[in-house]
């Protein structure tokens, strides 16, 4: 899987947990099915949480809200980067 953040000052920090097809943020879990590669209405299903998934070539790629306290330039980058897998 690979992520993409879009970060947002806040007053916590999203927690993040990644599956294979499956994505938890702020322990609500979200599960993509294998065999859909685009998910249209996803920002207004997760309530913004999850901006924008689609896949290409079979890997899950995720645009993601991130909310942050401190600071953010340790983990942000402007290009999808890839997660680790606990499936």
């Amino acid at each position: 899987m690979k992520v993409k953040y879009q970060p947002i000052k806040s007053t916590y920090n999203t927690a993040f947990a990644f599956g294979k097809d499956s994505i938890t943020i702020d322990g609500i879990e979200y599960t993509f099915d294998a065999d859909s590669v685009a998910w249209p209405d996803i920002n207004t299903q997760t309530d913004g949480a999850i901006l924008e998934a689609h896949r290409e070539n079979g890997e899950l790629y995720i645009t993601v809200l991130r909310r942050y306290t401190g600071g953010w330039q340790s983990w942000y980058s402007p290009d999808y980067v890839e997660v680790g897998n606990d499936a």
